[in-house]
């Protein structure tokens, strides 16, 4: 009856919509030759973001803006000779575990050095609307 009354618990405390919820909602993986980077975008990000909805017009966060926030994180870390070669950028509602939600940008990049590709390296970050970066880190 004890081993019972644990797996119960233990079923209760680890459910598939519990773990779901915190450690695949609201995540992208990018993966470079056998390495990933995943981000997760936490719930507590949702909190406090600008509400927008697409027929509100232009989001508080432009394209251009996502991208020279995430240009200036890569310059930032890497040098003025590098910067960051945009792959893909997408527009996407999310929603925190709280229930919060919020749209927000889900952006690849790789980069480059002195105008040429480095390494093939792709990664992976968010761009909230409030301008906030949230970047991916290597599993």
């Amino acid at each position: 009856m004890l081993k019972l009354g644990l797996c119960f618990l233990m079923g209760l405390l680890l459910s598939p919509d519990s773990v779901a919820c915190d450690a695949q909602r609201n995540s992208a993986i990018a993966i470079n030759n056998g390495v990933r980077v995943r981000l997760t975008i936490p719930d507590s990000s949702y909190a406090g973001q600008p509400t927008w909805s697409p027929e509100d017009g232009e989001p508080p966060v432009s394209i251009t803006e996502a991208m020279s926030l995430i240009q200036g994180w890569v310059k930032s870390k890497h040098g003025a000779s590098r910067d960051a070669d945009f792959n893909s950028l997408n527009l996407s509602p999310g929603e925190g575990c709280s229930g919060a939600s919020a749209w927000h940008y889900i952006v690849y990049f790789g980069y480059l050095e002195d105008g040429e590709p480095v390494d093939g390296f792709t990664d992976v970050a968010a761009v909230m609307m409030d301008g906030s970066l949230i970047l991916g880190e290597v599993e």
